[in-house]
């Protein structure tokens, strides 16, 4: 046996070599140990005091640049509280730029920038300098950007508060005061606002860096800063704007985040200096590292002899017994225990072991039926997958699939239906049930509507207990989604009281997953089919609609103005041939009275196909002349109403569209609605033209008109603005009246003005 014991662990490490390399370990582990300790203690000391010293040294570098800041202030509380500088604002003082804003001047104040402004951001005059140089410069176009954005509004409101901020230039960092511009002795409201600038230069830079005896950098911290900036700004917080951080074992850097007016990150200023007490630390914890090596090594001797004794031979016997028993499977078989101590303990787990091993094996058995039991689940999910990409045109393959779930999983029934949001009604959809039959009919659904309504509203599954006169003892109703609405419901039935517990409704999660797919499918191929029916409708009705058009210009043509023609074509046959001059000047005359009739019937006609004023003067002229033409011809009175359409054009597609509904809207009202009156209002704004229809007639059921493809005219209305991107209501009842309402938006819409009729016109 001990043969066979040693022939085995050949090549193996044993106890005795891992407990010197535990020893090792341990030895190595106590001296990483104690380079933690002090990391956490000692070394955590001293890097506690330099971080001290360093957030010290932000709050100087803080109060420095406070200090430059108030200095500004002043400057600006100079020159914006100055009676000049309020009437130049104000326009009564043009000589104002050339006689204060000198290069020596301001040099003489130490500001890089002036630039005043009217309270509605345009600004009236700037100018910069380059202090060192004295050169004048261009402004820098992202201030006056932010004069033009409002930034600096808040101080028209408080005008005795002064507003700071930074502003990163490719030059360097640039420090603004906003002050409002006031008379010498106040009193009076602001009559603009005055930006000073100072330019932080190398100079200046360099004053910061020796006062405060590091080296100081600026980071900008807007959205194109660095990737370092901006993890640097994610770690800052304005209640928390400064972070300190080791750059290596020589240095430490501290960081000073400031916000905008607005409360975004503007500009890290960094400030990195040496680390001369985190070193001072470093030779302490060298000391008393060797002090205690010679510590280490002692223990890590007498503890091998201690382990070989107490540990390592009984360790080994037990290990030997166990083997014999995983060579021979005989896991009846327990090891021999002796003692009380660890090693003992160890044994009758070993024992304990061997038992739950036996019981594993049986388990063994159960896990590998569930797994069976889940490749079942799995190939019926193959099977229905298939199933639904086979067909989406109709409710056949969701049937398959209720017959797949009911035939694999040992259901009674299947069943799913259109779930309507706006009535609360269940429709029948497909179905299978174990007897081979289809449903037509909901089966499994519970008489009281209540339950239906409340897996509805929290969309979530429900179990049901068995029904009278059920063939099944539970039921499962599952909710079937489409854009996190329910579109469907899902009702499975079983004989087993338990089938939807548990796992059983985990195992039927995947199969309701691929059936709301189904019937978002079917429900999205009745949205194409019905597009398809609505384009060939209005396809017909545009044929329909040239066809009649022509028939009625033709008509125009040959009743009208063909017999115009020839009446004038006869009397000016009959003055040629007068006998007299004055007979000839009579029949020329009413040949006149004809063309003059003529005219006005070419004219009457151009205005029924499309009135040219509407392209040379725009929609509020055109629907003007419209309604007093409407009233004329059918007797209805137009309360016309309008807002925002003075003095504007838009887009020739909106003009038209919005003309058009309209027309066919009144001409609606004068067939059907049976009214004197008709209100008319059409109002504009930035963001979108809106015209609305009211009438108090018979009214009618829009569902009815539209749904069906019976009313051309209405279907014509809604695909007219359907392609300029606008939105169609048609709100009405039998007996309640009608409200067409029209709401185009203008975004990216060309508006054109009246000052332009003149270009448009040729005029």
């Amino acid at each position: 046996m001990a043969e066979t014991y040693h022939s085995q662990y050949t090549g193996i490490m044993s106890i005795r070599k891992i407990t010197l390399v535990v020893v090792g370990l341990t030895f190595l582990g106590m001296l990483a140990l104690l380079m933690l300790v002090q990391r956490r203690t000692l070394l955590n000391y001293f890097e506690r005091e330099e971080q001290a010293a360093m957030r010290s040294g932000l709050v100087r570098l803080d109060a420095a640049l406070d200090s430059l800041f108030a200095d500004l202030e002043r400057v600006g509380k100079d020159w914006g509280k100055w009676d000049e500088t309020f009437e130049f604002i104000q326009g009564r003082n043009e000589e104002y730029p050339d006689e204060n804003l000198s290069v020596g001047s301001m040099v003489d104040v130490g500001v890089n920038l002036f630039v005043f402004a009217t309270k509605d951001g345009q600004v009236l005059a700037a100018r910069m300098v380059d202090l060192t140089g004295g050169v004048v410069m261009e402004p820098p176009e992202s201030v006056l950007a932010l004069l033009a954005d409002g930034h600096f509004d808040p101080v028209l409101t408080e005008p005795e508060q002064p507003l700071r901020e930074w502003v990163v230039l490719p030059g360097g960092p640039m420090m603004l005061v906003a002050q409002a511009i006031l008379p010498t002795e106040g009193g009076a409201e602001a009559g603009g606002i005055l930006l000073v600038g100072r330019l932080l230069d190398a100079g200046e830079v360099s004053d910061l860096q020796r006062i405060l005896n590091a080296e100081i950098s600026f980071l900008p911290a807007s959205e194109n800063a660095s990737p370092e900036a901006m993890a640097l700004v994610e770690r800052m917080t304005p209640t928390q704007p400064r972070l300190v951080q080791t750059l290596d074992s020589e240095r430490l850097s501290g960081y000073h985040l400031y916000y905008d007016l607005r409360g975004q990150p503007t500009l890290v200023i960094q400030m990195v200096t040496l680390r001369a007490i985190y070193q001072n630390g470093l030779e302490t914890a060298r000391i008393l590292q060797n002090a205690i090596l010679l510590m280490t090594l002692t223990f890590g001797i007498m503890t091998v002899f201690l382990l070989e004794w107490v540990v390592i031979s009984p360790l080994t016997n037990l290990v030997k017994q166990v083997d014999e028993i995983g060579r021979e499977r005989d896991f009846a078989r327990r090891v021999q225990v002796k003692g009380r101590d660890e090693l003992s303990t160890l044994g009758h787990e070993i024992n304990s072991m061997l038992e739950n091993l036996e019981e594993a094996l049986r388990a063994r058995e159960v896990s590998e039926a569930n797994l069976r039991l889940r490749v079942n689940d799995l190939e019926m999910l193959y099977d229905v997958s298939k199933v639904l990409l086979s067909q989406v045109d109709s409710p056949l393959p969701i049937q398959a699939m209720c017959r797949l779930v009911v035939e694999r999983m040992d259901l009674t029934s299947a069943w799913v239906g259109y779930f309507n949001r706006g009535t609360g009604e269940v429709t029948s959809l497909a179905g299978w049930h174990r007897d081979r039959k289809a449903l037509s009919a909901p089966y499994g659904l519970p008489e009281n509507r209540g339950l239906v309504r409340r897996a509805v509203k929290v969309k979530e599954p429900a179990v049901l207990m068995q029904m009278p006169g059920s063939d099944f003892s539970s039921a499962a109703m599952i909710p079937l989604l489409a854009d996190e609405n329910v579109a469907g419901l899902l009702v499975l039935c079983a004989d087993n009281n338990g089938a939807f517990a548990g796992e059983g409704m985990d195992r039927l999660k995947p199969f309701a997953n691929l059936t709301e797919m189904a019937v978002q499918n079917l429900r999205l191929f009745e949205i194409i089919k019905a597009g398809r029916l609505r384009a060939q409708a209005l396809s017909k009705r545009l044929v329909e609609v040239q066809e009649e058009e022509r028939r009625e210009v033709a008509r125009e043509l040959h009743d009208e103005i063909g017999q115009i023609l020839t009446g004038l074509k006869i009397q000016v046959d009959l003055a040629l041939r007068s006998d007299t001059p004055e007979e000839g000047m009579q029949r020329l005359t009413e040949a006149q009275t004809l063309t003059n009739e003529l005219i006005g019937q070419v004219r009457q006609l151009s205005l029924d196909l499309r009135p040219a004023m509407l392209d040379d003067f725009g929609l509020l002229p055109t629907l003007e002349w419209f309604f007093e033409r409407y009233t004329r011809r059918t007797q209805i009175e137009v309360n016309f109403r309008h807002q925002g359409l003075d003095d504007r054009r838009f887009a020739s597609e909106l003009e038209t569209a919005v003309y058009r509904v309209a027309q066919e809207a009144l001409t609606n009202v004068a067939r059907y609605a049976q009214v004197p009156s008709v209100e008319v209002t059409a109002w504009a704004t930035e963001e979108q033209l809106r015209l609305q229809v009211s009438d108090e007639g018979t009214g009618f059921m829009p569902e009815e008109k539209t749904g069906g493809f019976s009313s051309r005219g209405l279907a014509g209305m809604h695909e007219r603005i359907s392609l300029v991107g606008g939105e169609l209501r048609i709100l009405s009842a039998p007996g309640e009246g009608t409200q067409v309402i029209v709401a185009l938006p203008l975004d990216g819409a060309i508006e054109r003005r009246k000052d332009d009729r003149e270009d448009l016109t040729g005029g």
